[in-house]
């Protein structure tokens, strides 16, 4: 199952066509998806081009019984990881550790019992897909990891470069080469401390670490303190910063959290609107009642087509440098992705290269 809104689909095989309409009843009235075979031949036969993602195997059947075609499913790399259960009449031991030993998960006899076999059915898909989404997120934090040791190497590498430099040299530089070196030495550095930053509240947000309290706050407030922060760093490149909050309701949000949401989009925007730009922060109220959404807009470079699917995803890298080369390594749109969802909200973007990008985010409103 690769949609979480689709339903589980279970294939019965059963060459006892009372057997699948009684088990067929039972599972489509609770809400599963069916695939049928009467034999082991038919069901190795379905398997070549359909995935269920559990099966049902009846035990005593002509040709091919239920041990030998889990075997053949089991050998099978496309098909070795859908769980089995068998269901069969014979309860012997032996019968029953021989069904484990051709890779069953579960046994069940007949006649069984409708909240019996659900339960089974039940539990042995929920760790299937919990598995499935271990497996996926340990994949996914490893090319995660993989990246941001990648994008730390090259700051980091720099500033040892440059101090080494001072260090060494510094006595045969002139005063105006000892500012350079020193200026790119900071900017190095503040990239280290953002990215560091950023990942450290990022995991804090995977281990569940990070506090999260709902207040009433007012959005004009946190959207013109955002501003505030980012003052100094839009006069090194004189841009624009306003704010417009259209709204008279009040957003229920932790304030740590939409601090930190504001403080990654401004600096983004920052990074990629060149020197005379302008960048607008703002709130309004929502089509959704519930919602307000709030907007950060700039003039700047833009994102080309290609790359806008590549935004806010952990397992695509996605570095471009910005308009007076500062390097942003799109951790911070992860993160600030994963605090608006844990408000309910939504984050997206419009973009047009050469032209500029607003960015939108939804939070709940007071009293929702």
């Amino acid at each position: 199952m690769n949609n979480t809104d689709a339903k589980p689909t279970i294939l019965i095989v059963d060459d006892i066509e009372t057997n699948l309409q009684i088990l067929g009843t039972i599972l489509s009235e609770n809400g599963y998806e069916l695939m049928i075979a009467q034999s082991g031949l038919e069901t190795i036969d379905i398997l070549k081009d359909a995935k269920p993602d559990l099966i049902l195997l009846d035990v005593m059947m002509p040709e091919l019984d239920g041990y030998e075609t889990a075997k053949l499913i089991k050998s099978n790399p496309k098909t070795s990881e859908i769980p089995i259960i068998f269901i069969t009449a014979k309860a012997e031991t032996n019968d029953i550790v021989k069904g484990f030993d051709v890779g069953a998960v579960d046994y069940i006899t007949k006649p069984f019992q409708s909240c019996e076999l659900l339960a089974r059915v039940n539990t042995h898909l929920n760790l299937k897909f919990a598995k499935e989404k271990l497996i996926e997120m340990n994949n996914v934090r490893n090319k995660f990891f993989s990246i941001i040791s990648h994008d730390l190497r090259g700051p980091f590498s720099g500033l040892i470069g440059l101090s080494e430099l001072l260090a060494e040299d510094s006595d045969k530089m002139s005063v105006e080469e000892v500012k350079h070196t020193g200026t790119i030495l900071n900017k190095s550095a503040k990239i280290v401390f953002e990215l560091l930053e950023n990942l450290l509240e990022w995991s804090r947000s995977q281990l569940g670490t990070m506090p999260f309290t709902l207040y009433i706050l007012d959005p004009k407030e946190y959207v013109e303190k955002a501003l505030i922060l980012w003052e100094n760093k839009a006069k090194e490149k004189n841009i624009t910063l306003e704010s417009i909050v259209d709204t008279k309701n009040f957003v229920y949000a932790d304030n740590y959290m939409l601090n930190t949401i504001l403080r990654n989009f401004i600096g983004n925007a920052l990074k990629f609107t060149p020197i005379g730009g302008k960048i607008i922060c703002g709130a309004t109220d929502c089509e959704d009642p519930k919602f307000m959404k709030f907007y950060i807009k700039d003039n700047g470079i833009g994102i080309k087509q290609e790359d806008q699917d590549k935004l806010f995803r952990i397992d695509q890298k996605y570095v471009r440098q910005g308009t007076n080369n500062e390097l942003g390594t799109g951790l911070g749109l992860i993160l600030v992705k994963e605090l608006v969802e844990k408000h309910n909200g939504k984050v997206w973007f419009e973009s047009e290269e050469g032209v500029g990008t607003t960015f939108y985010f939804t939070l709940p409103i007071q009293n929702q």
